[in-house]
């Protein structure tokens, strides 16, 4: 645990901090009376722990804060002594201090029960809370935050000696909601190790966003005052974008202690994608784990792991090293559209990493979310309660935990080619086993513009896997399989052709020409000629004799006597080119007067830049 900074030293931060988020308190945000969004914080505090956590600290910094009117900050309170736990609304008070001014407040026993002690580990008693703090204080924005200590998918706000856990926080904000006819708009958790999937996971259908960290949080915890102070600035934030404010105060205020930090707001709306995007990963990784043992291993070993526990592991950064091992193209394309869907879950990630933190490169490689990669020890037998257990991934991982070593590959498949249509190219290409396994594999990919791309997921019961109607330099990934176990697998380069049929027309004062034109198709491998076919120049050109799929071709429109007029640029995709030249300049002679040359060699299709933007993919650029 870190201890606490000085009065004096968290003065001259708060000011610091305060000034670096440029954003300067108005003079009116005390007062009432405004239109626009209402907030109600709630702040659940599991203090009853030994060693004990400085709530009497955290309460000063709320009050340190600007509290507006529109903005209620409730706290239910629970030292370490029996009896003493109580409800406070926050009341502003004028600079920080060790004096807590806020007041008490009589719930009549809907909270804390007449002994005057709270069980915070109880999902009853954080039902209660959240139901009775909405109720007394209603708002646009309900926010909560859970406080105290955190152990990822064992639970979170400890009381004595038990922990809440996930299924139970999952039932406190089930029955709460429901009793509520809402969400929350966002949970924000200030404990060690619960920016982890399996929580995210556990709440995802009871609030919008989520905030945490997937590493060990210091004994000040958040920044209160800075946090509190941002949304004063604004009360019409959106909840996802008060969190961002909650991280940054926080990466910021750790910076300045020298204390490496992680903190991310997630879109509960992204969870469902993401896991199930994590499954297929996982289930690929497992059926190759006795090919793979070794490979697997040693990329698990190298990802960036929590502070927490071993195992708990960075899933951005194990996805992402997925894709660079040397694994079956499938399982790294798998991990790939894992990355994509993990990318919307982490709305905004802020990070710094100590350099005097021995554990440094890890921080550096974190990305916001942790995940535990279970074995089928004993001291993992828990995890099958939670319930992210329920989609197959602790048994997929504890799967692959167990594998040591790699198993022997078995022979590689025969590859035969076919002319199915006379033109004498191959078409079609046969992947051919040697019978005996019962189930067999062929993922095909090509290289295009933008990457490598899937192209079909072929499985048989026969040895015999066809491929066909894509063309180009294919790699196979091709596999046969005994139950969920891959015994042989193999990277296969697969070479056929298919013919790309191209039409042009080219335009001038809105009329298609063809007379006194000659039109080419350029490649890397030469040029093919289109002839004339009513108003456009047709043709066709082989792939992979004239080019290769995927590549930058060029046509061009030239005078008979070879004189550049104009060209365009396009693709190699699909089963046909279509696209329009226009023909812009001054007159030339050799044309006569209905002809020009233009006066600038390139024209610009609109439709040839649509072709390849429709199949590029876009990525979301982070905050």
């Amino acid at each position: 645990m870190v201890t606490s900074p000085s009065l004096g030293t968290r003065v001259v931060l708060t000011i610091f901090l305060t000034s670096l988020l440029c954003v300067p308190l108005s003079a009116d945000l005390g007062s009432g009376g405004q239109d626009g969004t209402t907030w109600t914080v709630m702040v659940y505090m599991a203090a009853d722990t030994d060693p004990s956590l400085p709530w009497a600290e955290d309460i000063n910094e709320m009050e340190a804060a600007t509290i507006p009117d529109w903005m209620k900050v409730v706290a239910l309170v629970d030292p370490n002594e029996i009896g003493d736990s109580f409800l406070l609304e926050i009341r502003e008070d004028i600079g920080y201090n060790e004096v807590i001014v806020s007041d008490r407040v009589d719930d009549e026993e809907r909270v804390i029960p007449a002994g005057g002690e709270v069980d915070m580990a109880s999902p009853q008693s954080l039902r209660d809370f959240i139901v009775f703090a909405a109720d007394r204080y209603p708002a646009d924005r309900l926010v909560l935050i859970l406080w105290g200590h955190g152990g990822g998918w064992h639970g979170l706000c400890q009381d004595r000696t038990h922990i809440m856990s996930l299924p139970a926080l999952a039932d406190a904000l089930s029955s709460a909601t429901e009793q509520l006819g809402r969400k929350l708009d966002m949970v924000v958790v200030d404990a060690c190790a619960e920016g982890v999937l399996e929580t995210i996971y556990e709440i995802r259908d009871y609030a919008d966003f989520y905030v945490g960290s997937e590493r060990n949080v210091p004994a000040p915890g958040l920044r209160y005052d800075l946090a509190l102070d941002s949304l004063a600035r604004d009360r019409d934030l959106e909840a996802r974008e008060w969190g961002s404010y909650i991280c940054e105060t926080y990466r910021v205020y750790l910076y300045f202690e020298g204390i490496s930090a992680t903190m991310a707001v997630f879109d509960l709306a992204a969870v469902d994608d993401l896991v199930d995007r994590l499954v297929e990963y996982g289930l690929s990784a497992r059926g190759y784990s006795d090919l793979y043992a070794d490979m697997i291993t040693g990329m698990l070993i190298g990802t960036a792991s929590s502070d927490f526990l071993t195992w708990y592991l960075d899933t951005g950064d194990m996805l992402r090293r997925s894709m660079a091992a040397s694994l079956p193209l499938e399982t790294k394309y798998l991990a790939f559209e894992a990355l994509r869907a993990y990318d919307a879950l982490v709305y905004d990630f802020h990070s710094y990493a100590s350099p005097s933190d021995p554990d440094y490169p890890s921080i550096v490689n974190s990305t916001g979310a942790s995940i535990y990669l279970p074995s089928a020890d004993p001291v993992d037998e828990a995890y099958w309660n939670v319930s992210m257990s329920d989609t197959g991934w602790a048994d997929i991982w504890a799967a692959i935990r167990s594998k040591t070593e790699a198993a022997l590959n078995g022979p590689a498949p025969d590859i035969v080619y076919k002319d199915t249509d006379g033109d004498d190219a191959y078409d079609q290409a046969v992947i051919q086993w040697a019978p005996g396994l019962g189930r067999y594999e062929a993922w095909v990919f090509v290289q295009r513009p933008s990457g490598m791309q899937l192209m079909s997921g072929l499985e048989s019961a026969d040895p015999n896997i066809t491929i066909e109607g894509c063309s180009g330099e294919l790699l196979v990934s091709a596999s046969a399989w005994e139950g969920g176990d891959a015994r042989s697998h193999h990277t296969l380069n697969v070479l056929l052709s298919t013919a790309v049929s191209v039409t042009a027309k080219v335009i001038w004062r809105g009329e298609a020409i063809t007379d006194g034109l000659s039109v080419y198709v350029v490649t890397g491998k030469g040029r093919v000629e289109l002839v004339p076919e009513g108003d456009s120049f047709v043709g066709s050109i082989m792939v992979v004799q004239d080019a290769d799929y995927g590549e930058l071709v060029t046509v061009e429109v030239r005078t008979r006597g070879g004189e550049l007029l104009a060209q365009n640029r396009t693709f190699v995709q699909g089963s046909e080119i279509d696209l329009e030249i226009s023909l812009s300049g001054e007159p030339a002679e050799e044309l006569g007067p209905e002809f020009i040359i233009p006066a600038a060699v390139l024209i610009v299709s609109a439709l040839a830049v649509a072709l390849y933007s429709r199949n590029r993919g876009t990525g979301r650029s982070r905050r």
